[in-house]
């Protein structure tokens, strides 16, 4: 058998890398817009959402993870600072970028943005896994209006196992879904979750006190900084006006007062030094663990109401809603 030369080696290398390569990149391309089964129910609430935005005329969007759409109420919020409210909490798992991607995407002049992501959000990837499933499978226009070298970042991120987990979906059921044509079971008119009068009853569906830690102050990566300064500035741009708040957290006692103060110090500069007011304290969105549905930044419903009830006083006396 002839021994290939060092050169013939390594043209081969070459030929076997962008062969793989380019196999890798026909089968990602193919498998977008296939469903994994992992987003549906994320999607339908996002779809009543949406709805629900493009309903409303001048409106307030309260942007999260699954913290607002435990712990707050738009439909009780409406009533207290007088104009349309929409949750748009949906799942922290899909990060801080396409959060704000998204409620941007939905506003228009003249609205408020209250941004409330959990604490995890802000040191979090740009996207992550559950991120990389819900783009690819459910919204794919998104991922084709990303800068290319972002969108490729994105596939990247998603690994070749959910890659070859969507191309074998595209090859069983074909497409995603199609939108739910009529109302969503599980959200009201303003994208609120809708409680059961068995979680009304239960209090806590587990029984259990879920309390947590209030995790350390942490400024994101470049990258997610680089994210919220394009963020503001198009809220500048489109007339709409953000606003951040601390999300709703169920915290084990005792509380070490220091790290409060570096997390209240440490979230307020970076918004205010983006021109970014923002509105209360930790303390003010700090509950007990009792107050838990499921996990710690899941309120049940008298504590939902109670963290609803403040944040609008908080908004009504601040004066964002006039400005």
């Amino acid at each position: 058998m002839k021994l290939l030369s060092a050169r013939e080696y390594w043209i081969t290398v070459v030929i076997g890398l962008v062969g793989s390569a380019s196999i890798y990149a026909v089968v990602a391309v193919t498998q977008l817009g296939a469903p994994t089964g992992l987003t549906g129910a994320t999607e339908r609430y996002a779809v009543a959402q949406e709805r629900s935005a493009a309903r409303n005329g001048q409106k307030l969007l309260y942007a999260s993870g699954s913290s607002g759409f435990y712990g707050v109420r738009c439909k009780r919020l409406s009533l207290i600072i007088g104009r349309p409210a929409v949750n748009f909490g949906l799942h922290g798992g899909l990060g801080l970028r396409y959060l704000m991607d998204r409620v941007m995407a939905a506003s228009d002049s003249g609205d408020v943005i209250v941004i409330g992501p959990e604490w995890e959000t802000y040191r979090g990837p740009r996207f992550g896994e559950y991120a990389c499933d819900y783009i690819m499978s459910r919204r794919v226009e998104y991922l084709k209006s990303l800068p290319m070298a972002l969108a490729f970042q994105l596939v990247l991120a998603a690994g070749p196992e959910r890659v070859f987990t969507g191309f074998w979906s595209r090859l069983s059921n074909g497409v995603s879904p199609l939108t739910p044509p009529g109302p969503v079971v599980g959200v009201n008119e303003c994208g609120d979750r809708v409680i059961t009068p068995e979680d009304v009853a239960q209090g806590s569906r587990f029984a259990k006190n879920l309390g947590g830690n209030l995790p350390p102050w942490q400024t994101p990566s470049q990258h997610l900084t680089h994210d919220v300064d394009a963020f503001v500035a198009m809220g500048r741009k489109k007339g709409v006006r953000i606003v951040a708040v601390f999300p709703p957290l169920c915290i084990t006692r005792p509380v070490d007062k220091m790290r409060v103060a570096a997390v209240n110090d440490g979230m307020r500069k970076f918004w205010m030094d983006r021109g970014v007011a923002v509105l209360g304290t930790v303390e003010d969105a700090m509950y007990e663990p009792g107050d838990a549905f499921d996990t710690p930044y899941h309120l049940i419903e008298p504590a939902a109401q109670s963290h609803t009830t403040k944040l609008g006083l908080l908004l009504s006396n601040s004066g964002v809603l006039q400005e």
